[in-house]
């Protein structure tokens, strides 16, 4: 589980990089598993914007060219994904 897990991770922090435009050693400094707050994360570059779910949805409308959303509540998973099993596994 700690190849699959470590993949993840891999994947993830490449796209943060490549999107976001951080160089390795930002990467090394940010990777580090710790929790931002949002004024952190977009001092950081790791966000665009301070807002909620309306603003994210406004934002996604404009730049789609969407005039009205339909969101569609899946409501709470019964399963636990690959993610959260392998958090709580390491919270134990």
């Amino acid at each position: 589980m700690k190849k699959e897990l470590d993949e993840i991770q891999d994947n993830f922090l490449n796209a943060v990089a490549k999107n976001r435009k951080l160089d390795d050693a930002k990467m090394k400094e940010l990777s580090t598993a710790k929790v931002y707050l949002g004024r952190e994360a977009k001092e950081m570059g790791l966000i665009d914007h301070l807002g909620g779910k309306e603003l994210a949805i406004r934002i996604a409308k404009e730049r789609s060219g969407i005039r009205k959303e339909k969101i569609v509540d899946y409501g709470e998973r019964k399963r636990k994904g690959l993610l959260r099993r392998a958090m709580e596994e390491m919270m134990r």
